[in-house]
């Protein structure tokens, strides 16, 4: 049995913090067991969401049917479509597929998320037709999935690397710039916070699927703190865990953050003989180049010897450049 980083269920308490952890333990045994509690119907609710968030191998597929008696007390069964054998052999399946993927992944808990990160962009595809899109089924066993199944196979990874995370369920609303499936846009959508090195990040590995192109992988949405991301996203339900630290994102810690002219150009010259880059634009009183200005700078810099195709997610001030 996988650690699993309780971050929803440890923020309940009383009647609730008991239901979580019966409801939890009744999910892994499928014993046909019911389950009695006090909990009104809006909590109990409130329970069966937070551990399906929580624990990604459990609740998929599963109906909690439950109903009252006289004296207010409610009796929850669990309802399972698998049988217990076709059920285990999923979860075995699931499993054998992300103890795969974590073997390779480094002891540095941010080399693990970045490679977490890079294998989900590189092999998994968007697909909101697949039948198991939405939980772990999806992108572990069949390479596809949607926001919700991704971030959940992020969690268990992390889970079986001892790396805290939690799911975090809003909305985008960022704009669609030549870089957004417009079917994400204004839609429901769900991403990760992620513990590294004890501080807490936001990390939205679909966005940055829908990003990467021609294997080229982006991140710009990788370690993102409160402010950065709420430019883009709108949260709905999270943990209580703060993102405070705003180191910028990756671009900025990998020197690929522009301030001037200058920064620019010496990113582009670094890039000499790759087929893309990527970089961010950090726009000051001074400098706000928009795309026209990034445009003139790269024919300037390339001075007619290389075609290229600019792609800009304005969100983030994100620019990459295809050569």
């Amino acid at each position: 049995m996988i650690r699993i980083f309780k971050g929803y269920g440890c923020e309940l308490s009383g009647r609730m913090a008991e239901l979580y952890e019966d409801l939890h333990l009744a999910c892994h045994r499928l014993d046909g067991r019911s389950i009695s509690t006090m909990c009104t119907s809006s909590q109990i609710s409130k329970v069966i969401t937070r551990l399906s968030l929580d624990d990604p191998l459990i609740m998929y597929n599963i109906e909690v049917r439950y109903k009252k008696d006289i004296f207010g007390k409610t009796s929850l069964e669990i309802v399972d479509p698998i049988n217990k054998r076709e059920r285990l052999s999923l979860r075995n399946r699931c499993m054998d597929s992300a103890k795969d993927i974590t073997s390779k992944c480094s002891r540095s808990h941010i080399l693990a998320e970045k490679y977490i990160h890079d294998y989900i962009c590189k092999n998994v595809r968007y697909d909101n037709t697949e039948p198991n899109a939405h939980s772990i089924v999806g992108p572990l066993l069949f390479k596809r999935g949607v926001c919700e199944g991704i971030s959940k196979t992020a969690k268990i990874l992390f889970d079986m690397l001892n790396i805290d995370s939690s799911l975090v369920l809003g909305n985008l609303s960022t704009s669609n710039d030549n870089v957004w499936n417009s079917a994400w846009n204004n839609d429901g959508h769900a991403w990760n916070k992620v513990k590294i090195d004890g501080t807490w990040f936001h990390l939205d590995i679909t966005s940055d699927l829908g990003l990467t192109r021609k294997n080229h992988i982006r991140y710009d949405y990788f370690n993102l703190s409160d402010t950065e991301v709420s430019k883009s996203h709108s949260v709905s339900l999270s943990t209580e865990s703060r993102c405070n630290l705003d180191k910028g994102g990756y671009y900025d810690l990998m020197g690929l953050a522009a301030g001037s002219e200058n920064d620019l150009l010496r990113i582009l010259e670094s890039s000499k003989g790759d087929s893309s880059v990527t970089f961010k634009i950090n726009a000051t009183s001074n400098w706000s180049p928009d795309r026209n200005k990034i445009n003139s700078l790269c024919r300037m810099f390339f001075a007619g010897n290389r075609r290229h195709e600019i792609s800009h997610n304005s969100a983030r001030n994100v620019y990459s450049i295809y050569l």
